[in-house]
């Protein structure tokens, strides 16, 4: 996005759908959220981990997603609309939904997936946190900060290697 510059028609469009998603999303997740909490409660405490790294996770990553999206929709749109003022305010919030994401990525690892996410989706959601803070700094007219390099999947692998153990069908023998 270029100072001053007109988002194009396709961004608009984008953003509009977007928006419907995000509101249609959030409403499901908003109810089915407190039942997957409270099947929590009954799961048996062996499987309590098991349970949380993956059905309460899978139901509690989308949330700040969506509110990312969402705000960085507005932001862009309330930029087109040259209020720059409440683009910068959506553009923050859309920061700090990402940085939610952390937590809940985090809460799901457990045992043997300690630090999984470390090398899986973090560095993806590390390129989203930056490219909001360009758009917050372009709205403000500040220098752009400085962006971390994107990695490509080759480059995943070797985080994930400590993984392999636990998938012994997967992947090859490899020097621990």
């Amino acid at each position: 996005m270029d100072a001053n510059a007109p988002l194009s028609d396709d961004v608009i469009t984008d953003c509009k759908q977007y928006l419907k998603d995000c509101e249609q999303n959030a409403k499901f997740l908003n109810e089915l959220l407190p039942k997957v909490q409270a099947m929590y409660a009954r799961i048996p405490a062996d499987r309590k981990d098991f349970y949380r790294g993956h059905l309460l996770f899978q139901t509690k990553v989308h949330l700040p997603y969506i509110s990312m999206l969402k705000n960085y929709c507005n932001a862009l749109l309330s930029y087109q609309e040259k209020n720059t003022a409440k683009a910068v305010q959506y553009a923050q919030v859309a920061l700090k939904a990402n940085e939610a994401i952390k937590s809940v990525f985090f809460d799901a690892e457990y045992g043997k997936w300690h630090s999984w996410f470390v090398g899986s989706s973090l560095p993806w959601n590390n390129y989203t946190h930056d490219e909001i803070r360009v758009l917050i700094a372009k709205l403000k007219g500040e220098p752009v900060p400085p962006i971390r390099t994107l990695r490509f999947d080759p480059e995943f692998y070797q985080y994930q290697i400590p993984f392999s153990k636990n998938y012994p069908l997967l992947y090859p023998k490899l020097k621990q």
